[in-house]
């Protein structure tokens, strides 16, 4: 069986000592291609170095809702020149956190709908960090007409799960579908195996 994996941080500082091991590990497992995903300009640039260097890895750049508030008048020039780059698959991640908020509510609003409509415009995928704020996020993705959503780490409910469903996104679930008292097996159940992706976390850092 063949994987992709479409969604890790191995730019992350962690996984440079054994970034080798890492992918060797992966390739042995049967995953034929790694989706590198930035959350800021940084790790965006090194999502894009990572991608160049190794010729199954693609990336995704963006900038994270929680460093919304590092967003500037040049970050989305900055964005547009990664996107140049072939290795550059997709927007993200990208969103709304409004259980942590790192950033005010506000910035990350205006950030996530000004990449939104970039990716657009561009005709890439986004992938989409949302934490208890899925009905702020769709309603700026129908508003814009977003098309071409992966729901990342879903951890909304069966209501939304089976919404982001009926529009198209596609939608990921990861290990926290086993956690006690939730509701995200009956999300799960919302889902149909054509739009579904599934993953593991192994940090929470970013999600």
């Amino acid at each position: 069986m063949k994987f992709i994996d479409s969604h890790c941080h191995l730019q992350m500082k962690a996984f440079r000592k054994n970034l080798k091991q890492i992918l060797d590990n992966a390739r042995t497992a049967g995953v034929q291609s790694i989706i590198n995903v930035g959350f800021d300009l940084r790790s965006s640039e090194e999502a894009v170095e990572l991608a160049q260097k190794y010729q199954f890895m693609y990336a995704a750049v963006g900038i994270h809702p929680h460093d919304a508030k590092t967003y500037d008048n040049h970050t989305l020039k900055i964005l547009e020149g990664f996107l140049s780059d072939s290795h550059v698959v997709a927007i993200g991640e990208i969103g709304l956190d409004y259980k942590r908020n790192l950033s005010p509510p506000g910035i990350q609003k205006s950030v996530f709908t000004e990449q939104l409509v970039f990716a657009k415009e561009k005709d890439v995928p986004v992938i989409l960090h949302i934490r208890d704020a899925y009905s702020a996020v769709f309603k700026i993705l129908e508003g814009e007409k977003a098309e071409r959503i992966l729901l990342h780490c879903f951890s909304g409910n069966a209501i939304e799960a089976k919404k982001g469903a009926a529009n198209g996104y596609h939608i990921s679930f990861s290990g926290n579908v086993t956690y006690a008292g939730g509701d995200l097996i009956n999300a799960v159940r919302e889902v149909s195996a054509e739009i579904m992706l599934s993953g593991t976390k192994h940090s929470q850092k970013k999600s």
